[in-house]
């Protein structure tokens, strides 16, 4: 990546790009899940359990009167459509949040 100058950043005095030092490369290799401490961690399970109250909690009394309006097929496809979004919105985030915390090294 190139570095853009600051007085080229749009007015800013910060830099757009980023850029790591030579000497940066073990930061890369953080992993905050190594200095977490935690008395009782959820399974896998109870994260899906989570996930699922969290998603389909209230939205599963809506989903017969959507099925009406929307209809049978239309309403699958959408469903699954909106379940896709979600799932990869969800991924972004802990994508995001992986790499912020290991610039902060904070667990």
């Amino acid at each position: 990546m190139v570095d853009v100058p600051a007085q080229q950043a749009a007015g800013s005095t910060l830099p757009l790009v980023l850029t790591r030092k030579k000497g940066d490369e073990e930061d890369t290799n953080y992993n905050p899940f190594e200095h977490r401490k935690v008395d009782h961690p959820t399974s896998d399970l109870e994260t899906l359990v989570h996930l699922l109250k969290g998603s389909l909690g209230s939205g599963i009394l809506a989903m017969p009167m959507a099925f009406l309006n929307a209809g049978l097929w239309f309403g699958l496809i959408a469903t699954f459509a909106v379940g896709a979004l979600c799932t990869y919105c969800v991924h972004i985030l802990v994508n995001v949040r992986t790499y912020c915390v290991g610039g902060v090294k904070s667990p």
